[in-house]
C-alpha cells in the first residue's frame, strides 16, 4: 500500500537533500519521491541506507518512488531508464515507479507521438511490474482524457497512481473523478501550492508563488488558528480528507517534522468549506507545468 505521507525532492541536491530526506524518515516519512531529472537518486538512495543501517528493523520499511522522463520515454529507453534509476539508488528494485510526464521530450504538444509514446512506455511498466523490478506502477501529470486514451488502446495492468497538483487553488476534478472510478490512488504533488520554483512563480518574477499566497490567505490563517495548527498542516489535512496520498517538500527540519503532524487532528465541516472555496478565489490557478494541450 502506499502511504498517505510522502518527502518530495524536486531541487533538493547532494548533501543537502540526503540531511533532508534522512529528517523526514526521522519524522515518519516513509515514502520518499525522487525522479531520474532531478538529478539527485544517489543522494536519496544514501539517505534511506543510513537510516536503515541505524537499525535493522528498519530494512524494507522507507519506500522510494522514481519517475520515468519525458526523455525516457518508449519501451526500450523506459526499460534502460528503470536500470539507471535502480543503479544510481543502489537498489535490485523500486517500489514506485511512474512515466513522469505525458509526452515525449522537445516534441510539440499537438504531436500524435505522445499517444502512441505513452502506451509504449506503459508497456515497458508492466514489464517492470511482472518482473518484480517495480513494485506500483503509475503516471504522473497525466489527465483523464490521457488515462482514458491508454485505457482504450489496452492495458494488462491500470496505472495504480496518478501524481497530480493539487492544493485548495487547484483541484483537477475531472481527473481525481476519473481516477476514483478506475482505481487508481492519486497522490497530490505541490500540496501547498507551487513555490517559488514553480512555473508560474518563475514566470512572473516570484509574484505568483503559490506556497506563500496560500498559507498567508486569511481563510487559511484562521482555521489554523482555530485549530491550533500551522498553515501548512492544515492545508495538508486537507488534501488528505480528500483521499489523496501527499507528497510534500522542505529542506527545514522543523518544517519537516511539522509537516508530517497531521495525523493527530480532524477538519471541522466548515474548515473543509472554507478551503475549499479558494478553488474561486482570485488567486486560484496551477502554480505548476500544464499537461492540458498535450494530445
Amino acid at each position: 500500500a502506499l502511504p498517505i505521507l510522502g518527502f518530495g525532492t524536486y531541487q533538493l541536491k547532494g548533501r543537502a537533500c540526503e540531511d533532508a530526506v534522512y529528517a523526514a524518515l526521522e519524522a515518519g516519512y516513509r515514502l520518499i519521491d525522487t525522479a531520474s531529472i532531478y538529478k539527485n537518486e544517489e543522494a536519496v538512495g544514501a539517505a534511506v541506507r543510513r537510516w536503515e543501517a541505524e537499525d535493522q528493523t528498519r530494512q524494507g520499511s522507507a519506500l522510494i518512488m522514481s519517475k520515468c522522463s519525458a526523455y525516457e520515454m518508449g519501451f526500450a529507453n523506459a526499460q534502460q531508464a528503470c536500470e539507471e534509476s535502480l543503479r544510481r539508488l543502489g537498489r535490485e528494485s523500486i517500489d514506485v515507479y511512474v512515466i513522469h510526464w505525458p509526452a515525449v521530450a522537445k516534441k510539440k504538444h499537438s504531436s500524435s507521438e505522445h499517444r502512441w509514446a505513452r502506451h509504449d512506455t506503459w508497456r515497458s511498466l508492466e514489464v517492470l511490474y511482472r518482473s518484480g523490478r517495480a513494485r506500483i506502477i503509475g503516471v504522473s501529470n497525466f489527465l483523464d482524457v490521457h488515462l482514458a486514451q491508454l485505457l482504450e488502446d489496452g492495458v494488462e495492468v491500470t496505472p495504480m497512481l496518478n501524481q497530480v497538483e493539487v492544493h485548495p487553488f487547484f483541484v483537477p476534478n475531472k481527473t481525481m473523478d476519473f481516477c476514483r472510478r478506475h482505481g487508481i490512488a492519486v497522490q497530490a504533488y505541490s500540496p501547498l501550492g507551487g513555490g517559488p520554483g514553480s512555473n508560474a512563480a518563475r514566470a512572473t518574477g516570484g509574484a505568483a508563488d503559490g506556497t506563500k499566497r496560500l498559507l498567508e490567505h486569511p481563510s487559511v490563517q484562521q482555521v489554523a488558528a482555530e485549530l491550533h495548527r500551522t498553515p501548512a498542516q492544515v492545508v495538508l489535512r486537507w488534501g488528505v480528507e480528500r483521499g489523496c496520498a501527499t507528497v510534500s517538500r522542505s529542506s527545514s527540519k522543523v518544517r519537516i517534522t511539522e509537516n508530517a503532524g497531521i495525523f493527530d487532528f480532524k477538519l471541522l465541516p466548515e474548515h473543509v468549506e472554507r478551503l475549499n472555496s479558494l478553488q474561486t478565489d482570485d488567486w486560484a490557478q496551477k502554480f505548476c507545468w500544464d499537461p492540458s494541450q498535450i494530445q
